[in-house]
């Protein structure tokens, strides 16, 4: 792959069609006019172009509002794409698994009905629907469980795992009845003993403390909780506590969202968005995904067992299959990425701050990145000691940070959210909400170096500097299903 360090867009200019390359002037901006609910795959791009990388996210040399929303929505799929190969995400998310395997293992105390009480909490009706990105079968996910195990994020023999597969299964296990079922065991006693007979405490596995103060019916069904529940009119009076916040022009609900009650936080995030009508009808056929290296073998399996991928399709509003088995052109892939499931409402709060603020939307504040996280937190104990972190200063911002730049590969790069929706949802556990250029800079406070990880905005700010851009590839998708 050819490398370079300034990507400048070559501009039209002339009715003979000739390119001229042109560098944008930083010192006068033109700022775009762009109307909240405009879907950025539709604008042109043959008016914008890129500047430096360095110039990008550089405090010094330009400020936040100079970079327009195209601007920001190309840089935000490079450093998506650095974050999702990443191995310190890889490990991340390993290690998120890992620690959920130890939970299974603590209460069945036998590896095989731990792996298979798993199994089952993987093919929940939710999970297995084929429209959940990155889903696998019986084999990709033993095969996650390997990778985890030994925190490795790739195999010579096999075909390297994706962040998205092992998001999604660690997804797909901490909201399930079994996951929840066997929180609740856990809480039952002080200590359990794993198959070796070998007493731990439970509070090397999880964070009893936040379980029995946070976590909310996703995790631990709250009946078996010592705290009240939320009654209706509670509920009601943060309604309305909301709808007079998000009335009043003089306070800014996305600057500090960790300061508004989870429930109100979730209204509004509810607000900022709305459920397409083509949510449940999107697909791309499986070619134009592997060219795009967006399917793996595992993930195309599963799908070829879609009725969608029957011989017999005809019926549908699709291409008949011409043979037995589908060509890869042929074979219908569903996709529930955040961008074909909804869309921003123009007239929500959230809405103006992104256009205040020069900064794309997709999806709204990131619901999934507030459930990796609430996860994350419970799990905490675990987590650490596998990364490595627990013997670091400042070791609970260094974890968040990690969460977010895991969370920023599996969410962005797959276009699920963009990168201010997954930072407000961190912010909630007391990451800054990162409106300006930090955004882009500042993914730590400082170098994170363990056994495990090695991380840092500098290194990150290398990769950025050598990187293609990377394609946006949204209007190959189809709704017709």
């Amino acid at each position: 792959m050819p490398i370079s360090n300034t990507i400048i867009r070559k501009a039209s200019k002339g009715s003979n069609n000739s390119q001229e390359t042109i560098l944008e002037s930083v010192t006068n901006p033109k700022p775009q006019t762009l109307t909240a609910d405009v879907r950025y795959d539709s604008l042109s791009e043959d008016h914008y172009v890129h500047r430096s990388n360095e110039e990008v996210i550089s405090k010094h040399m330009l400020s936040w509002d100079d970079c327009s929303i195209i601007d920001n929505d190309k840089l935000e799929r490079k450093i998506a794409r650095i974050a999702s190969e990443s191995d310190t995400a890889h490990i991340m998310i390993s290690a998120l698994v890992k620690s959920v395997t130890q939970v299974f293992m603590a209460v069945e105390r036998c590896e095989l009905k731990a792996i298979s009480k798993m199994i089952k909490a993987y093919s929940n009706p939710v999970a297995t629907d084929y429209i959940s990105v990155g889903q696998v079968g019986v084999a990709g996910f033993i095969h996650i469980l390997k990778d985890a195990s030994s925190l490795k994020a790739t195999y010579d023999d096999i075909e390297h795992l994706t962040l998205r597969e092992k998001a999604t299964a660690f997804y797909a296990l901490v909201h399930s009845a079994e996951f929840r079922e066997a929180l609740f065991l856990l809480m039952s006693s002080s200590d359990t003993c794993i198959n070796d007979n070998r007493k731990i405490n439970i509070n090397t596995l999880i964070d009893l403390e936040y379980l029995l103060c946070h976590v909310n019916q996703s995790h631990v069904n709250q009946s078996h909780v010592n705290k009240s529940r939320v009654n209706q009119k509670q509920i009601n009076q943060q309604q309305v506590n909301y709808k007079k916040a998000s009335d009043s022009s003089s306070i800014d609900l996305f600057s500090y969202p960790e300061a508004l009650p989870r429930t109100e936080y979730s209204l509004l995030r509810k607000d900022s968005r709305i459920l397409k009508n083509t949510a449940n009808t999107t697909w791309i056929d499986a070619q134009s995904l592997i060219h795009h290296d967006k399917l793996t073998q595992r993930e195309l399996n599963f799908h070829l067992t879609s009725s969608f991928n029957r011989p017999d399709r005809s019926t549908l509003p699709i291409n008949p299959i011409t043979a037995e088995s589908p060509k890869l052109d042929e074979v219908v892939v569903q996709r529930g990425n955040g961008f074909a499931v909804w869309q921003i409402n123009p007239a929500s709060a959230f809405a103006k701050k992104t256009q205040q603020n020069q900064k794309p939307a997709i999806a709204g504040p990131s619901g999934t990145t507030d459930r990796f996280f609430s996860a994350a937190m419970l799990l905490k104990p675990a987590v650490k000691s596998i990364i490595g972190l627990s013997n670091i200063a400042q070791t609970d911002q260094s974890f968040k940070e990690l969460m977010r730049w895991m969370c920023m590969g599996y969410l962005v790069d797959d276009q699920h959210h963009s990168m201010i929706e997954v930072a407000l949802a961190a912010s909630h556990y007391g990451l800054d909400p990162q409106w300006g250029n930090e955004l882009y800079s500042s993914h730590f406070h400082k170098p994170i170096k363990t056994h495990v990880i090695d991380i840092s905005d500098q290194a990150i700010r290398l990769k950025l500097g050598g990187l293609e851009e990377v394609q946006d590839h949204r209007k190959e998708y189809q709704t017709t299903l």
